[in-house]
C-alpha cells in the first residue's frame, strides 16, 4: 500500500490522464458489466476514453439501456459467445484499432491468460508482471495505491521488491516521486 502526499489527488490522475492528444481507445473486454460501463463513459465523458465494447451484443445493448446509457458514442465489437473477447481486444491493439485493455465480466484467469501468453507480446520478459490499483476513498484525504492483492501468491523477497519497484514506476507516471509505502 502507497499513501500518496496531501497534495497528489485522485484528480492529478484524471488530469494526466487528459493530457493525452486524443482519447485513449480503451477496448472492454466482456462489456456487459454495469459498473465498468459507468466508469467507461464516465471517463468519456472527461474527454480522454472512447469506449470500444467487446462481447455479447444483447447482453451489452440491454445493460446500456438499463443504466441509461445507449445513447452515447461508442465503438460496438459483437462477438460470439465462445470467442475469447480478452484475446479479440488484444489483437485490436496488435492492429491500432485499440490503445488499451480493460477488463470486464471475466474471471481474472480468463483475463491474464491472454495478457501473459508470451505470442501476444505484452509482458517483458525481464520483469515480474504486477498491477497497481488507485484507490480514492471519501472518508480518507489521501490517495491510496494498492499493488498485487491477487496476482502474485506467494512471492518471494526479490518478487517483493520487484512489486515495490513497479509499484514505484507506476506512481511516477503520474508524478508521484516519494510516496510512503508500506507493506
Amino acid at each position: 500500500v502507497a499513501w500518496v502526499d496531501e497534495n497528489s489527488k485522485f484528480s492529478g490522475i484524471i488530469s494526466k490522464a487528459k493530457e493525452r492528444k486524443t482519447p485513449m481507445r480503451v477496448a472492454v473486454a466482456g462489456a456487459d458489466v454495469e459498473n465498468i460501463l459507468k466508469g467507461v463513459f464516465a471517463a468519456q465523458e472527461d474527454g480522454f476514453v472512447e469506449p470500444i465494447l467487446i462481447g455479447n451484443y444483447k447482453r451489452i445493448q440491454s445493460m446500456m439501456e438499463r443504466i441509461g446509457l445507449s445513447d452515447r458514442k461508442y465503438d460496438m465489437q459483437p462477438v460470439s459467445d465462445d470467442t475469447n473477447v480478452v484475446q479479440y481486444a488484444i489483437e485490436m491493439i496488435q492492429h491500432g484499432a485499440a490503445d488499451c485493455l480493460m477488463r470486464g465480466n471475466t474471471s481474472t484467469r480468463d483475463f491474464l491468460m491472454p495478457v501473459l501468453n508470451k505470442g501476444n507480446h505484452l509482458v517483458r520478459s525481464d520483469r515480474l508482471v504486477t498491477h497497481v490499483a488507485f484507490l480514492k476513498i471519501p472518508a480518507y484525504e489521501r490517495l491510496l495505491a494498492v499493488s498485487d492483492v491477487t496476482l502474485l501468491i506467494n512471492p518471494s523477497a526479490d518478487g517483493r521488491k520487484e512489486v515495490l519497484k513497479n509499484m514505484v514506476r507506476a506512481l511516477r507516471v503520474f508524478d508521484v516521486e516519494h510516496p510512503n509505502i508500506a507493506l
